[in-house]
């Protein structure tokens, strides 16, 4: 299974970049052309291999944010826990991603069965 990962574009070279990976500055190796500051890419083994726009990260979310929420309650947390760190994740994602917490909190409360369902049927 392949794991590609969201990253934050903060510095574009001409074959090697570097992107904020949670917080943690990572130099990755150019995978498509046209990088600047600022964009959202998908990282997977140490190469940007595309760049994604932040309409696709808010379509993501709830997807994101059952996986957090089933990790925790996988570690003991209660449902009710689980819950509330998922969607504190959520927003330290959209955060670092620099996408505006007024849009992540909206689709946050926008949350609803019929979203999940188009990831996981």
């Amino acid at each position: 299974m392949c794991l590609g990962v969201l990253a934050r574009v903060v510095e574009v070279g001409d074959i090697v970049s570097k992107v904020s990976l949670g917080g943690a500055i990572v130099e990755v190796i150019n995978g498509v052309s046209d990088l600047k500051p600022g964009d959202v890419v998908i990282v997977h083994a140490g190469l940007i291999i595309q760049k994604v726009t932040v309409e696709d990260v808010i379509s993501n979310l709830y997807a994101i944010y059952e996986l957090q929420k089933a990790h925790y309650i996988y570690n003991g947390f209660s449902d009710e826990e689980a819950s509330k760190k998922a969607l504190e994740d959520i927003k330290k994602l959209g955060a670092e991603l620099g996408i505006d917490q007024k849009l992540v909190e909206e689709t946050i409360l926008n949350f609803n069965e019929e979203e999940i369902a188009k990831f996981f049927t």
